[in-house]
């Protein structure tokens, strides 16, 4: 595929780029030859050549296959030239699959340059993927299935880095993921001028929430083939620097003018990692792409640093990234530290790329259903079923394929294959959960003459709450029910939608019509951790149909809320506990960005609101009550139900836009009478986001990242309390875009972009939702409450949300012994949370944490009398702290605030 030089190479300039360096170093035509080596001497000059594949960007992914092989064999073939030449690999999907495919020989000799140590594993993963903006489960198995890969395919190399290229660094739980992951050190290269505006060292100590630490370093990832040309743009110190043997003193200015200008003034040690290559680039070449018509430009730099090393005292070598960190370990004393968050802000351009059929909602999904599938196979387990150790890992496999960091510019060759994979694992794991659930069903007793229903809780602490279920009716007699559950105890139910026995054939006796056939229902139930309870149907007297009230009203209210409606949508929540009121939370409005900058991250240049709305009552019972809206925002239409918990304090909205597309964003948004900082929910833990100090761009310099103002990323939820007050938001299904406006007091939680294609590249390689068009559904809530985040337990509510509970019909059996309600599986106190639960190399492991940041002592009930019980690291191999004290079915430990602790207990024989 050709694709025009001059306007790739533009494109690179707008990737990378540093444009703005030349301003923070001064002019380089002002620096001599002597003046270079008196300001480099002491360093360490590290060249770590490499080339970033993306899963799919400007080309087919044929393309990518083609050549990321071909990437490889340039390398192969430079290493077979020059004894001096390093290179490394860092994920399996992206690189090494297509090479191992398409090259094998290739292949095999990377292998051998391996036992060399001329090629570096880093980090080894399945994917590259966007670690701060995925959920915790994939993360860690990218890590810990990538490793197990390599250490098979490659066996002497040392995994002990973690290069995540064109990645952000990610919350305050990397370095705890990192280092139980297998990782000492940390690469990424994503932002850089914002992190070294705020004072950020190129070199530091990063220090997570519970404690861990890991030595990082950040910057670009590609010098000179990234546009890092000080004026002269990309590759413009090509030819300077290939004329070494001709002017010397020209090509170490040039070497210094290109890179070590920028990279050596915010770097304590001097200790420099040069990153050589970019986007799919050959290695030492420059990335034209359209090598048929003009070639693609090397740099023969092995020659440069071979005279370098002839004629300079300051060290310059090839090395690979766990070279370069070797290096760095000697000068561990001159380290600064950090803790807290790194970079709150993340992608502030990209969220809700793709509205709700973007490859984010994906990634939630099949990781949920997987975590899930684990989770009631671990379950089944522990009454004789088999579990699918093998299945799950090769679902896992799959499942990441939908990981690799580029998912806004998928193209519309791939996303349908994509989306096929998400479709297939997350039907498969369906499955297994099911299958799962029905081993179990098949153990519980009961009567056999009552409908006896299952209901299921795949989280370790007990919840209670409204439960949907579904009851089905084999004969026509009931017309009336009432819901009992396993202590013979009646509970609340709500009857949400009958079908009936309607048949007038002889199939059915006289005044069966209008019988229930089938019931879905609302029950409050309470259900045990990590286990299950039941209710049994019983047939009640009378006559009893669903509420369909379907009539116009201006607010719908409970004991603890009242939700007034108007024509613009939510007029106001009001707390009716705290006596707060929230004006136009929930509503969705749509930001206008009329003249957007590059990457779609343009001013906001108007807002529009809903209007026209019409409300309807649409449900009413004694445990929730639901309102709908048909209305417009501009010329999008859209639908909004309101729906008010009864027994609860939650809100939930669901929201289907039919989106006409143009340039811009929806959010869903909230006003606050009141100051306060937000709060994030991250994987394993939460951050303040206090904004006030990130060096936000203003449109001057077209590279800038930090473009959109008050932007932040979030897992699940955002927090907004204070002085006993607040409201939680719960997030939609993959989203993790927000935005406060502490002026305004407004939290906005960025469901869609819609973006109008600009260029060759956006019009012809943008996927079918790249534009925002069509019709999109989120689902999202809203928890006033009083206290802060923990005492409102809102990581909880948000767990709850994610994995709801499950039900199933159980059919009397002989033999059946279990009891109508059973806890298989619990940990105590409940600010203790699980993030997995599965069977592996003839064990279980049960991955606990501390999610509101307490220490204290953890009570853990398992299964089964264990024959040992150790905490691991998140590969399985042993770890000597937490110390965990362990008698038959108990163990206990102490933890850290913030804690990650992963039990690994085998069952006594």
């Amino acid at each position: 595929m050709a694709v025009d030089r001059r306007e790739f190479l533009g494109m690179m300039a707008l990737l990378g780029a540093v444009a703005q360096a030349a301003a923070q170093v001064g002019d380089p035509e002002s620096t001599s030859y002597e003046e270079v080596r008196e300001k480099i001497a002491g360093a360490k000059i590290l060249l770590v050549p490499y080339s970033h594949n993306d899963f799919s960007w400007f080309a087919s992914e044929a393309w990518h296959w083609a050549r990321a092989a071909l990437i490889d064999q340039r390398a192969v073939e430079i290493m077979q030239r020059d004894e001096n030449f390093k290179w490394f690999i860092d994920a399996k999907l992206e690189r090494i699959d297509r090479t191992a495919e398409l090259k094998p020989d290739v292949y095999a000799e990377l292998k051998r340059f391996s036992q060399e140590g001329r090629v570096g594993i880093s980090a080894g993963t399945v994917v590259n993927n966007d670690n701060p903006f995925n959920e915790p489960e994939a993360v860690i198995r990218n890590m810990t299935l990538g490793r197990k890969f390599f250490e098979r395919e490659f066996p002497d190399a040392k995994l002990d880095v973690a290069s995540f290229i064109d990645i952000h660094p990610g919350h305050t739980q990397m370095p705890q993921i990192l280092r139980k992951a297998g990782y000492d050190y940390y690469r990424f290269t994503r932002p850089i001028w914002a992190l070294d505006r705020k004072g950020y060292k190129r070199e530091f100590i990063w220090e997570g929430l519970d404690g861990s630490e890991v030595t990082l370093t950040y910057g670009p990832y590609g010098w000179l083939a990234g546009g890092w040309g000080m004026g002269k743009g990309p590759g413009g110190y090509l030819d300077e620097l290939n004329a070494y043997e001709d002017d010397w003193e020209g090509a170490v200015r040039a070497l210094y003018d290109s890179a070590l200008r920028f990279l050596m003034p915010a770097s304590e040690t001097k200790i420099i990692w040069v990153p050589v290559g970019l986007d799919h680039t050959l290695p030492l070449s420059l990335p034209t792409y359209n090598a048929a018509a003009d070639g693609e430009p090397t740099l023969d730099m092995p020659g440069f640093v071979k005279a370098w090393q002839q004629r300079e005292s300051t060290p310059l070598r090839f090395v690979t990234p766990t070279e370069y960190f070797a290096e760095l370990e000697k000068a561990r004393s001159a380290i600064p530290r950090f803790s807290g968050p790194v970079d709150p802000v993340g992608w502030p351009f990209w969220y809700g790329q793709c509205g709700s059929h973007g490859l984010d909602n994906w990634r939630d999904r099949v990781n949920n259903e997987l975590v899930e599938a684990e989770t009631y196979s671990a379950l089944a387990a522990q009454v004789g079923a088999a579990y699918p150790e093998a299945k799950m890992e090769d679902l896992w496999h799959e499942a990441l394929t939908l990981y690799p960091h580029d998912g806004l510019y998928v193209g519309d060759e791939d996303m349908p294959d994509a989306i096929e994979v998400g479709r297939n694992v997350t039907f498969q794991a369906d499955r297994l959960r099911k299958e799962a659930m029905r081993h179990l069903t098949r153990r519980i007793k009961t009567d056999g003459e009552t409908q006896t229903i299952a209901v299921f809780n795949p989280l370790v602490w007990e919840r209670q709450g409204p439960v949907e279920i579904k009851a089905v009716f084999a004969e026509p007699r009931f017309t009336k029910l009432k819901l009992v559950d396993a202590d013979g105890a009646e509970r609340p139910h709500q009857l949400l939608r009958v079908r009936h026995f309607n048949n007038s054939s002889e199939h059915l006796p006289p005044g069966a019509k209008n019988t229930y056939k089938e019931a879905w229902l609302l029950a409050d139930i309470t259900v045990p951790a990590l286990g299950y309870t039941t209710l049994r149907v019983v047939r009640v007297d009378g006559d009893e149909e669903p509420s369909y009230p379907d009539e116009p009203l201006s607010a719908v209210e409970s004991e603890f809320a009242r939700v007034e409606l108007d024509a613009g949508g939510v007029r106001a929540i009001h707390d009716k506990r705290r006596g707060s009121t929230y004006r136009r939370a929930g509503n969705v409005v749509f930001y206008k960005n009329e003249d957007p900058w590059p990457w779609h991250g343009g001013p906001v240049t108007g807002e529009e609101h809903i209007q026209g709305a019409r409300w309807r009552l649409v449900e009413h019972g004694p445990l929730r009550s639901s309102a709908k809206m048909t209305g417009h925002i501009g010329d999008h239409s859209v639908e909004l139900t309101v729906s008010l918990d009864h027994n609860r304090e939650q809100i939930d909205f669901a929201c289907d836009i039919y989106s006409v597309g143009g340039s811009g964003y929806f959010a869903a948004n909230a006003l606050f009478d009141f100051d306060a900082i937000p709060t994030a929910g991250i994987p394993f833990g939460a951050e303040p986001r206090d904004l006030s100090g990130e060096p936000w761009g203003d449109g001057t310099d077209p590279n800038e990242e930090l473009l959109r103002r008050n932007v932040f990323f979030a897992h699940h939820w955002v927090d907004y309390s204070a002085a006993g007050k607040g409201l939680a938001v719960l997030g939609a299904e993959g989203k993790r875009g927000w935005l406060f406006h502490p002026e305004k007091r407004s939290l906005e939680h960025i469901l869609m972009m819609t973006i109008d294609p600009r260029g060759e590249m956006e019009n012809l390689f943008a996927n079918p939702y790249f534009t925002g068009q069509g019709e999109h559904s989120f689902r999202y809530s809203l928890v006033p409450h009083g206290g802060d985040w923990r005492t409102a337990r809102v990581p909880q509510r948000a767990a709850e949300r994610t994995h709801a509970c499950s039900s199933r019909l159980v059919y009397s059996r002989a033999g059946a012994d279990l009891p109508l309600s059973k806890s298989l599986l619990s940990a105590t106190p409940d600010s203790i949370a699980a993030s997995s639960w599965l069977y592996r190399d003839g064990g279980y492991e049960i991955r606990l944490y501390d999610a509101v940041g307490r220490s204290g002592t953890v009570k853990v009930h398992l299964p089964m009398r264990a024959s040992s019980c150790q905490a691991v690291d998140f590969n399985g191999k042993p770890l000597a702290s937490p110390s965990i004290r362990h008698d038959g079915d108990q163990a206990s430990f102490q933890i850290r605030p913030w804690e990650i602790v992963t039990l690994r207990f085998t069952p006594q024989a």
